[in-house]
Protein backbone atom coordinates (compact mmCIF):
# COMPACT_ATOMS: atom_id res chain seq x y z
CA UNK A 1 0.00 0.00 0.00
CA UNK A 2 1.27 3.00 -1.14
CA UNK A 3 0.93 7.06 0.41
CA UNK A 4 1.30 10.23 -1.58
CA UNK A 5 0.07 13.87 -1.11
CA UNK A 6 -2.95 13.33 -1.84
CA UNK A 7 -3.89 10.89 0.46
CA UNK A 8 -2.28 12.59 3.51
CA UNK A 9 -3.58 15.83 2.01
CA UNK A 10 -7.22 15.02 2.11
CA UNK A 11 -7.36 13.45 5.30
CA UNK A 12 -6.77 17.35 7.10
CA UNK A 13 -9.32 18.85 8.87
CA UNK A 14 -9.96 22.65 9.76
CA UNK A 15 -12.67 23.59 12.54
CA UNK A 16 -11.83 26.83 14.86
CA UNK A 17 -8.48 27.45 14.14
CA UNK A 18 -7.42 24.01 14.41
CA UNK A 19 -5.46 21.70 11.96
CA UNK A 20 -5.93 17.82 12.23
CA UNK A 21 -4.65 15.22 10.65
CA UNK A 22 -6.01 11.24 11.77
CA UNK A 23 -7.77 12.95 14.84
CA UNK A 24 -4.46 14.25 15.62
CA UNK A 25 -4.08 18.51 16.00
CA UNK A 26 -1.12 19.31 13.68
CA UNK A 27 0.60 23.00 13.01
CA UNK A 28 2.84 24.11 9.93
CA UNK A 29 5.89 25.68 10.39
CA UNK A 30 8.12 27.18 7.37
CA UNK A 31 11.15 24.77 7.73
CA UNK A 32 13.37 27.98 8.92
CA UNK A 33 11.49 28.10 11.85
CA UNK A 34 12.78 24.40 12.91
CA UNK A 35 16.36 25.05 11.18
CA UNK A 36 16.22 28.35 13.62
CA UNK A 37 15.43 26.36 16.75
CA UNK A 38 17.95 23.84 15.99
CA UNK A 39 20.81 25.91 15.50
CA UNK A 40 18.92 27.86 18.78
CA UNK A 41 19.47 25.05 20.64
CA UNK A 42 22.99 24.29 19.40
CA UNK A 43 23.65 27.52 20.90
CA UNK A 44 22.52 26.57 23.90
CA UNK A 45 23.63 23.04 24.61
CA UNK A 46 26.39 22.75 21.58
CA UNK A 47 25.90 20.32 18.68
CA UNK A 48 25.80 16.78 21.21
CA UNK A 49 23.06 18.57 23.40
CA UNK A 50 20.94 19.24 20.27
CA UNK A 51 21.44 16.45 18.65
CA UNK A 52 20.42 14.38 21.78
CA UNK A 53 17.05 16.67 22.51
CA UNK A 54 15.81 16.51 19.54
CA UNK A 55 16.66 12.97 18.73
CA UNK A 56 14.58 12.02 22.40
CA UNK A 57 12.12 14.31 21.67
CA UNK A 58 11.72 13.01 18.26
CA UNK A 59 12.09 9.11 19.14
CA UNK A 60 8.65 9.98 21.44
CA UNK A 61 6.93 10.71 18.76
CA UNK A 62 8.02 7.90 16.37
CA UNK A 63 7.15 5.19 18.87
CA UNK A 64 3.22 6.91 18.58
CA UNK A 65 3.87 6.94 14.58
CA UNK A 66 4.95 3.10 14.89
CA UNK A 67 2.40 2.01 16.78
CA UNK A 68 -0.36 3.52 14.31
CA UNK A 69 0.98 1.93 11.33
CA UNK A 70 1.38 -1.58 13.19
CA UNK A 71 -2.14 -1.57 13.58
CA UNK A 72 -3.20 -0.56 10.74
CA UNK A 73 -0.97 -2.42 8.69
CA UNK A 74 -0.30 -5.69 11.39
CA UNK A 75 -0.36 -8.42 8.64
CA UNK A 76 2.15 -6.76 6.20
CA UNK A 77 5.89 -7.26 6.07
CA UNK A 78 8.83 -5.22 7.77
CA UNK A 79 9.60 -3.93 4.39
CA UNK A 80 6.14 -2.88 3.95
CA UNK A 81 5.54 -1.26 7.50
CA UNK A 82 9.02 0.71 6.74
CA UNK A 83 7.96 1.67 3.28
CA UNK A 84 4.72 2.89 4.58
CA UNK A 85 6.66 5.31 7.14
CA UNK A 86 8.91 6.70 4.63
CA UNK A 87 6.24 7.20 2.05
CA UNK A 88 4.41 9.46 4.86
CA UNK A 89 7.64 11.26 5.65
CA UNK A 90 8.46 11.70 1.84
CA UNK A 91 4.90 13.53 1.29
CA UNK A 92 4.77 14.92 4.13
CA UNK A 93 7.64 17.46 2.57
CA UNK A 94 10.26 16.01 5.14
CA UNK A 95 12.68 15.27 1.44
CA UNK A 96 12.79 12.17 -0.26
CA UNK A 97 13.98 9.12 2.06
CA UNK A 98 14.34 6.05 0.15
CA UNK A 99 15.49 2.25 1.88
CA UNK A 100 18.45 1.26 -0.27
CA UNK A 101 18.87 -1.95 2.02
CA UNK A 102 17.41 -3.82 5.01
CA UNK A 103 19.00 -7.19 6.79
CA UNK A 104 17.91 -8.82 9.84
CA UNK A 105 20.31 -10.75 10.87
CA UNK A 106 22.82 -8.84 11.53
CA UNK A 107 20.45 -5.97 11.50
CA UNK A 108 21.31 -3.39 8.89
CA UNK A 109 19.27 -0.54 7.79
CA UNK A 110 20.32 1.68 5.12
CA UNK A 111 17.94 4.90 4.42
CA UNK A 112 19.06 7.38 1.59
CA UNK A 113 17.85 10.83 2.22
CA UNK A 114 17.73 13.69 -0.09
CA UNK A 115 16.25 17.29 -0.49
CA UNK A 116 17.06 17.36 3.47
CA UNK A 117 15.51 20.40 5.79
CA UNK A 118 18.88 21.04 6.45
CA UNK A 119 20.19 21.40 2.67
CA UNK A 120 21.23 25.75 2.41
CA UNK A 121 21.12 26.21 6.12
CA UNK A 122 24.57 24.24 7.14
CA UNK A 123 27.66 24.23 5.04
CA UNK A 124 31.13 22.55 5.65
CA UNK A 125 29.95 21.23 8.56
CA UNK A 126 32.48 18.34 9.96
CA UNK A 127 29.42 16.18 11.07
CA UNK A 128 25.70 15.29 10.03
CA UNK A 129 22.62 17.73 11.64
CA UNK A 130 19.51 16.04 10.43
CA UNK A 131 18.85 15.55 13.65
CA UNK A 132 14.79 15.02 13.51
CA UNK A 133 15.30 12.70 10.72
CA UNK A 134 17.44 10.34 13.01
CA UNK A 135 14.63 9.47 15.12
CA UNK A 136 13.81 7.69 11.93
CA UNK A 137 15.11 4.44 14.38
CA UNK A 138 12.29 4.66 16.92
CA UNK A 139 10.00 4.00 14.53
CA UNK A 140 11.74 1.02 12.84
CA UNK A 141 12.79 0.01 16.13
CA UNK A 142 9.45 -0.28 17.12
CA UNK A 143 8.60 -2.67 13.75
CA UNK A 144 11.06 -4.78 14.78
CA UNK A 145 9.89 -5.26 18.30
CA UNK A 146 6.43 -6.27 16.83
CA UNK A 147 8.30 -8.97 15.38
CA UNK A 148 9.74 -10.21 17.94
CA UNK A 149 13.25 -8.53 18.00
CA UNK A 150 13.33 -6.11 20.98
CA UNK A 151 16.67 -4.42 21.23
CA UNK A 152 17.46 -0.70 20.75
CA UNK A 153 18.68 0.25 17.59
CA UNK A 154 21.14 3.52 16.36
CA UNK A 155 20.94 5.60 13.44
CA UNK A 156 24.25 6.83 12.30
CA UNK A 157 24.50 9.46 9.98
CA UNK A 158 27.09 8.45 7.60
CA UNK A 159 26.52 11.46 5.46
CA UNK A 160 25.01 14.96 5.10
CA UNK A 161 24.27 17.55 2.77
CA UNK A 162 25.86 20.10 5.68
CA UNK A 163 29.43 18.04 5.41
CA UNK A 164 29.07 18.84 1.54
CA UNK A 165 27.86 15.12 0.83
CA UNK A 166 25.36 14.84 -2.36
CA UNK A 167 22.97 13.78 -0.24
CA UNK A 168 22.19 12.46 3.31
CA UNK A 169 22.65 8.87 4.70
CA UNK A 170 21.88 6.80 7.63
CA UNK A 171 22.63 3.37 8.96
CA UNK A 172 20.53 1.60 11.57
CA UNK A 173 21.82 -1.04 13.27
CA UNK A 174 21.70 -2.61 16.74
CA UNK A 175 22.89 0.33 19.27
Amino acid sequence: MTVNANDILKDITYEDGILRQMGKRIVIVPFAWLINLQKEIENILGSDGAYVLIKNASYKAGIGVANEINAFLKSKSLEEKIQFYLNIVNTAGWGKVTLVKINKDPLEVVLKYEHSYVEGHYQNESEGKCYYISSVSAVIEEFMKFEGINYPLEAIETKCVAKGDPYCEFIIKKA
